[in-house]
C-alpha cells in the first residue's frame, strides 16, 4: 500500500483584538511543577521530554524549543501530568508562537514510500508493576504444574520458562497523564490508551548506537523525545506521524512491519519528515 505525503499546518494567526497576555503559558507549567516538589529531569523521566525542552516552554523560550508542531504536543502533555487544564494553555501558546516560528520545517512533506497494510494491531495496555509480578508468578507456577504431572517420564523433555517480555512505551508510562484528542492519550490511567485499528500504526525504531529521536502523532502526543542508546522500541499512535532523528545512520525505522526507507529525505545524516500510510 502507497504512502502519501502530508503536511502539517501552521496554526491561526494570533487575534491581535484578544486580551490574554501574550506569555502566559510558561509561569503555570513552571508553578504547578513547583508545588509538586518536581524537578524539570523527574519531570523528563516521567514523560520522555528532554530538560532543555521542559525548561523552554517554562520560560517561554522559543529559540530554544523544537519546532512548533512538536513543542505544542509537549506543552499539552506536560499540562496534563502536572493536573493542569491543557487548552487554554495551548491557545495561549497558539497566540504568543512567532510567525517564523510556525513554518514547518523545510523538508516536513518529504514522505518515505509505501508500507503494506497491517496485518494485525494489537492495542497497548498500561501495566502496572503489580500486575507484571502477578504474570511472572503465573508463569512459574505453569512451569511447576507442568513438572510436576510430566515427573513420571523420564523420557520427558524438561519444560523451559520463557521470560515474559511486555512492551512498555513512554506514553505507557506515565501514572495520570491522560491526553485524548478531545485529548487522546499518553500515559493516560486507563482506557484512553486504545485505539481503534483502523486509525493507529504501529512504528519499530531499531538503533545501533546513541541517536536522538523524536516523534509526535496526529493528537499532539509525544510518543518519544530523548536520546536512545543501541536497543529496539516500538511505540502505536495515530498517523501522521512527525519524525526527527539526529544521526539516521544509526536508526533503522519500520512502520507496520515494512522498513521505512529515510535514505531520500535526510541531509547532512538528519531526518526531519512526516510519515502516514494511505
Amino acid at each position: 500500500m502507497a504512502m502519501t505525503p502530508s503536511v502539517t499546518t501552521a496554526d491561526s494567526a494570533p487575534d491581535s483584538t484578544d486580551d490574554t497576555p501574550a506569555l502566559a503559558f510558561g509561569a503555570p507549567l513552571r508553578q504547578a511543577r513547583e508545588e509538586k516538589g518536581l524537578s524539570l529531569q523527574a519531570v523528563s523521566d516521567e514523560l520522555y521530554i528532554l530538560t532543555p525542552y521542559l525548561a523552554a516552554l517554562e520560560a517561554e523560550d522559543f529559540d530554544a524549543m523544537p519546532p512548533a508542531v512538536f513543542a505544542r504536543g509537549f506543552l499539552i502533555n506536560y499540562a496534563r501530568f502536572l493536573g493542569l487544564d491543557a487548552e487554554p494553555l495551548a491557545t495561549r501558546f497558539d497566540r504568543a508562537c512567532p510567525s517564523h516560528y510556525r513554518t514547518p520545517p523545510e523538508n516536513i512533506n518529504a514522505l518515505p514510500v509505501a508500507s503494506p497494510a497491517m496485518s494485525g494491531s494489537t492495542r497497548r495496555v498500561r501495566i502496572n508493576p503489580w500486575l507484571l509480578l502477578a504474570l511472572i508468578a503465573l508463569v512459574v507456577g505453569a512451569v511447576a504444574l507442568w513438572s510436576l504431572v510430566s515427573g513420571s517420564s523420564d523420557t520427558a523433555p524438561a519444560p523451559t520458562a520463557t521470560p515474559t517480555v511486555i512492551e512498555m512505551d513512554s506514553a505507557d508510562q506515565q501514572a495520570g497523564a491522560a491526553l485524548n484528542s478531545t485529548g487522546s492519550a499518553i500515559g493516560a490511567s486507563g482506557s484512553a490508551l486504545g485505539v481503534g485499528m483502523a486509525s493507529s500504526a504501529a512504528l519499530s525504531v531499531e538503533v545501533t548506537d546513541g541517536a536522538t529521536v523524536a516523534i509526535t502523532d496526529a493528537d499532539d502526543t509525544a510518543l518519544v523525545s530523548k536520546r536512545l542508546t543501541a536497543g529496539t522500541y516500538r511505540f502505536e499512535g495515530t498517523p501522521p506521524f512527525n519524525i526527527q532523528i539526529d544521526a539516521v545512520d544509526k536508526v533503522a525505522l519500520q512502520m507496520n512491519g515494512a522498513p521505512v526507507d529515510m535514505s531520500a529525505y535526510s541531509q547532512d545524516n538528519r531526518a526531519d519528515f512526516t510519515l502516514m500510510p494511505e
